[in-house]
Formats: structure tokens, sequence, C-alpha cells
């Protein structure tokens, strides 16, 4: 909750998104009591809108080990994220492994965090309870 969190992707086409402070704060403040695994389901929230534009993709997504011990709950709850969208996405196509700080997409997020670049997109209140409002519909 002290600092920003940021999520990039890096293959032919490169995107990153911002999790300001500020709105992780805000989240915690009015959901923290009623949403169990608050914290993954903001980092999935995340994934999600850095990969909905190759959702469509034959592409993996790979996601880095950052939540080691914590796979099939992410997973899953990316899962749960994507399908509310996209029904047929396929489970098989989200893997884990070793991003390493000297790839492409750990090189932007750092930028991004650092102010040295602009983040694609910003995620905002509506963008983050829109998935809350549609979890409760499942």
């Amino acid at each position: 909750l002290n600092c920003n969190t940021v999520i990039a992707f890096s293959n032919n086409n490169r995107f990153t998104v911002l999790l300001p402070k500020s709105l992780k704060r805000t989240i915690f403040l009015r959901y923290k009591s009623r949403i169990p695994r608050l914290k993954n389901k903001l980092f999935c929230i995340s994934i999600y809108y850095c990969i909905k534009n190759l959702i469509y993709d034959s592409c993996l997504i790979v996601i880095d080990n950052e939540y080691e011990g914590n796979e099939d709950v992410i997973k899953s709850l990316l899962l749960n994220c994507i399908r509310t969208k996209h029904k047929e996405f396929e489970a098989k196509r989200i893997i884990f492994g070793n991003i390493g700080k000297s790839s492409n997409a750990h090189v932007m997020a750092i930028d991004v965090f650092r102010n040295r670049r602009r983040p694609d997109h910003v995620l905002s209140l509506n963008d983050v309870i829109s998935f809350f409002e549609s979890s409760k519909e499942r």
C-alpha cells in the first residue's frame, strides 16, 4: 500500500498498467473486510488490464514468480477476471516463470515506477469495482 504497482508485458507489443498507491489505499479502506484475498485480486485485475488486448491472440501469458506459493490462487483469480468478459479463455495459456530483471517488461515497469515513462493505462476506481461487481453475479 506504500508504493505504486506497475504491471508490464513485452513481446511483439508492449503495454504498462499503473495501480496508484492512493487507489490501493482507497480500495483497502472500502473492501478489506468484505473481499477475501484482496491483494491478490488487485494484482490479477492489474494483470487483466495489461493483457486484455492479447486475450484473442494465442500467445502464452507468463507471470513472474512474484507471489511464489500462490500460483494456483493467482491463476484462478486471473481466470475469473478474464472469463468475466472472455468465457472461452483457456487456462493452459497462463504459466508462471522467472521473468528476470533484464527483460523488456521489467525495464518498462521500472521506468514507469521511477516516472521515466508514462504508463499506457492508469487504473481507476471504476476499473477495479467493475470486477468486484461482476464477481458478485457469478
